[in-house]
């Protein structure tokens, strides 16, 4: 669970690999969940909000080895990397930009 720099959303994984994305105010859904991940997402991170304003984009890792990057507005992954050799336990997004996995 991670709420964005500007306490307007709230993201959840869970254990079928979904991301759902709530708004912070009223606590509905925005929609239909992220998919992409094939096991349980461990970890979320939002992009900085020195980096960006926006606060539309989220990384998330998970067992399945693979680390995603999600723009919530388009409900889209916009980056996937591979090479862990294992689940990835936690991210987090660096102040330059860097995901650190």
């Amino acid at each position: 669970v991670a709420w964005s720099p500007d306490g307007a959303y709230l993201v959840s994984g869970d254990k079928k690999g979904e991301i759902r994305v709530w708004d912070g105010m009223t606590g509905a859904a925005t929609g239909k969940p992220l998919r992409g991940h094939k096991d349980y997402v461990s970890s979320l991170a939002w992009e900085p909000y020195h980096n960006t304003k926006a606060c539309r984009r989220v990384c998330s890792g998970s067992k399945d080895g693979l680390v995603r990057v999600w723009d919530i507005v388009t409900k889209k992954c916009v980056l996937s990397m591979s090479g862990h050799t294992k689940g990835v336990t936690t991210v987090k997004w660096g102040c330059e930009g860097l995901i650190y996995s």
